[in-house]
């Protein structure tokens, strides 16, 4: 799965079976003698996202860093970032929901190929701006069910269409 060519996934990710994530076609497969280096995961709170985290680390080669990525931001308060509010707080609770999803996901043995890192803006954005340092980017979808399942969300398709390397978006489970 990693085998993947450096490019940009706009229109080109294409649904594949619900257990397998969605992915490039087959003929933008690199040689086998091409690795991946940095794999950005995208991670919340969320079951989808320890499924993309595992997903990463099952595929990637060894060598290759996973960094497990998670985007902060200042809640709006009647349409306004707060100014009374310390943007140190939201950043530290960021960083202990990334480091609780790591542990809950990572075993001792992979421990030291997982880094974390925590961001500070928009979801897509941020996770678009990291993707230009990155050999692949993996997300877990949403996990809605049904005719609503085959859309992807906001979050998802913008970096799905933004981003500067390969995005494979790692459906939820059934």
């Amino acid at each position: 799965w990693l085998h993947l060519r450096r490019a940009s996934l706009a229109a080109s990710v294409t649904k594949v079976p619900r257990t397998r994530p969605w992915s490039l076609p087959n003929s933008a497969r690199l040689t086998d003698n091409e690795v991946m280096e940095t794999i950005l995961v995208g991670i919340d709170d969320s079951p989808n996202a320890r499924r993309a985290l595992r997903w990463a680390l099952d595929h990637a080669h060894e060598g290759d860093e996973v960094v497990a990525v998670h985007v902060w931001h200042m809640p709006p308060v009647g349409g306004f970032e707060p100014t009374f509010l310390d943007p140190a707080m939201f950043e530290e609770g960021a960083r202990q929901t990334a480091r609780d999803v790591v542990a809950d996901v990572v075993t001792d043995d992979e421990a030291d190929r997982v880094s974390i890192r925590v961001v500070g803006g928009h979801a897509s954005g941020s996770l678009v701006d990291e993707g230009r340092s990155a050999d692949l980017l993996v997300m877990g979808a949403r996990g809605r069910g049904g005719f609503a399942g085959l859309v992807l969300g906001s979050v998802t398709t913008g970096v799905v269409n933004h981003a500067p390397c390969p995005v494979v978006i790692v459906p939820p489970t059934d």
